[in-house]
């Protein structure tokens, strides 16, 4: 049986809506994805009931780790699904040790996309300082 309820799209003029009744700042990334920054007493479950996305739409969109609903301040959280690629960065050399896990959520980037660029098969591989990443 097919489902036939159309998907929301999370689109700029509803996030700056929903801004002023939740007094949290959405923003642009470079790679044209809107995120916000958590804070200290944000969880997954909080920003999805406050921007109205299902649980399963922002754990998909942040490719997060099942079972882990506590975010850190600060930590980026996107609204809307990552790009394929980057739209403005071929490569990037890593400034400090990260996971792809880490790089893909920094660039807006999907995860899968990102290790299929690099040939990596694990997602919390710690990359070295100076590694050069494909983004495109």
């Amino acid at each position: 049986m097919a489902n036939d309820t159309p998907k929301r799209k999370f689109t700029k003029e509803k996030a700056q809506r929903q801004e002023t009744k939740n007094e949290l700042k959405t923003e642009e990334h470079e790679n044209k994805v809107l995120y916000i920054l958590s804070s200290k007493e944000d969880s997954y479950f909080k920003i999805a009931k406050r921007f109205h996305l299902t649980l399963r739409q922002l754990h998909k969109y942040n490719e997060s780790i099942p079972g882990i609903d506590l975010l850190n301040a600060g930590s980026i959280i996107y609204l809307a699904p990552k790009r394929n690629q980057s739209k403005t960065k071929e490569t990037i050399t890593l400034e400090s040790a990260m996971t792809w896990r880490e790089i893909a959520q920094m660039e807006a980037v999907k995860l899968k996309s990102l290790m299929r660029k690099n040939n990596s098969s694990s997602p919390d591989q710690q990359l070295p300082k100076g590694e050069k990443v494909f983004l495109r």
